[in-house]
């Protein structure tokens, strides 16, 4: 087949991440389960096996493989990111397991300016809260500003 764009062209290298549902069996959204019947580890290998870069994983399979073990699985919300408010961390684990809830980190509150939001997580998903010690104000950008602070 001959190239609409010409011979200069270079391949773009692109990385792709397999997504839940790729490699999790014979599940599906709103299926009787959501569960992969297979382990995450084999899952994982199978990934990068087939050229994957990452994997999606569904918040309920992590708590149902963690709660034998005692651990919580928690969302952390984080301003400078796509998935930057306490709202949506709420809501991808409202409706999860008993061990699933969100982490509250103080830095991330502070720097969204979101501490209104913080009393809208229901007691019952709050599993944890970082503390840590930052500038006054924001050092450069957000991410410049991340690595600079200090924990307490």
């Amino acid at each position: 087949m001959e190239s609409l764009a010409g011979d200069d062209v270079t391949e773009a290298k692109i990385e792709l991440i397999a997504s839940y549902w790729t490699l999790a069996g014979n599940v599906w959204p709103g299926g009787p389960t959501e569960v992969s019947p297979h382990p995450l580890k084999d899952r994982a290998e199978a990934a990068a096996k087939e050229g994957w870069k990452g994997l999606g994983i569904v918040h309920a399979d992590m708590c149902d493989r963690a709660a034998p073990y005692g651990i919580n699985v928690v969302v952390e919300f984080i301003p400078f990111s796509s998935f930057n408010t306490i709202d949506l961390a709420v809501e991808l684990v409202k409706d999860s397991r008993p061990n699933g809830g969100v982490i509250v980190d103080i830095w991330h509150v502070d720097r969204a300016r979101r501490y209104r939001q913080m009393k809208t997580i229901p007691p019952a998903l709050l599993k944890a809260v970082e503390l840590n010690g930052a500038a006054t104000s924001v050092i450069g950008t957000l991410p410049q500003d991340s690595p600079l602070r200090t924990c307490r």
